[in-house]
């Protein structure tokens, strides 16, 4: 696994889980702000522009669709913020606004935040167990690493 395919699977991994958190503690901001998002045009184009970077330099710097799970989720993600950027560039405000209200995003709020948790720990899920070597900072270090058997025999000789 390349060393850009963990560095993708971290950035993205971490970024849904600051996304989540945020989503679960400030329930009445975040709705206001996503409402607020939707009636305001220019707002919708210039996150559409920001998404549609960040998707095509996920794309154009990553296309891997084989290597394990891992590789494959990061080429996802790229390609879906390219579709969600292309798709808040060019769908009308009124039809972005009534797809929005059929989402019931204030009614749904928990069931979205538990989404993006559940991506964030399939990311994790994928680097902790598939790629080798330290994958996250020690701060972040989940599991610590195992005693070998010649090891514990040497400690129990002592």
């Amino acid at each position: 696994m390349s060393r850009l395919t963990i560095y993708l699977g971290r950035l993205i991994g971490l970024f849904l889980l600051v996304m989540s958190l945020s989503m679960a503690l400030d329930k009445t901001s975040l709705v206001e702000i996503v409402t607020a998002l939707f009636d305001d045009r220019a707002l919708l184009l210039l996150l559409g522009m920001m998404a549609l970077a960040a998707g095509l330099a996920i794309v154009l710097g990553h296309s891997v669709w084989s290597g394990g799970l891992l590789p494959v989720l990061v080429s996802l993600f790229g390609w879906l913020l390219v579709i969600r950027g292309l798709v808040l560039l060019l769908v009308p405000s009124e039809t972005l606004v009534a797809y929005f209200q059929m989402l019931r995003f204030d009614d749904l709020f928990y069931v979205y935040a538990g989404n993006y948790l559940r991506h964030w720990s399939c990311f994790y899920d994928c680097l902790l167990l598939r790629a080798r070597g330290p994958l996250i900072p020690v701060l972040l270090r989940l599991e610590r690493p195992r005693a070998r058997h010649a090891d514990i025999g040497r400690l129990l000789v002592r």
